[in-house]
């Protein structure tokens, strides 16, 4: 069949051998070209993934100090608030504590007295307890959302 071809193009063997070889030889060249081009473009890639990887571990190690920092800081600005907010709660029910006891004694007093003394002592009694129990009735509203 290459015979045939070769006879309508009237090409001698020797010629059809010598453009074969021709040929052979520009592949055989092109493919070692292109392995060697393809070795050079790896190469390359391999150098800029090394260099990638170094930088984004290096990225990621300055963006968790900063984390770890930034956590830090909310954590101190946590406790700081909620110290102030518990050192709040210790006065303020130190505070309904003082006026328990004032609205204690009142009853106390209003109780104790009450059936023994004449009328005007007797309202001067219900009003020192109205007044401690309307103070701590007051404060207690005041502050009632520390209380649940």
């Amino acid at each position: 069949m290459l015979y045939r071809l070769v006879g309508v193009l009237r090409y001698t063997p020797m010629e059809i051998t010598e453009i074969i070889t021709s040929i052979s030889g520009s592949a055989v060249l092109f493919g070692a070209m292109a392995w060697f081009a393809r070795s050079i473009v790896t190469h390359v890639l391999s150098k800029d993934i090394e260099k990638f990887k170094v930088n984004l571990q290096a990225e990621s190690q300055k963006e968790l100090v900063r984390l770890q920092s930034s956590f830090q800081l909310i954590e101190f600005e946590h406790q700081v608030r909620f110290s102030q907010l518990h050192e709040r709660k210790v006065n303020i029910i130190s505070e309904m504590y003082k006026r328990l006891v004032a609205l204690h004694r009142a009853a106390s007093n209003f109780v104790k007295f009450y059936p023994s003394v004449k009328h005007e002592k007797q309202r001067e009694y219900l009003k020192q307890l109205w007044n401690a129990a309307d103070e701590h009735g007051n404060y207690f509203k005041k502050n009632r959302i520390f209380f649940e």
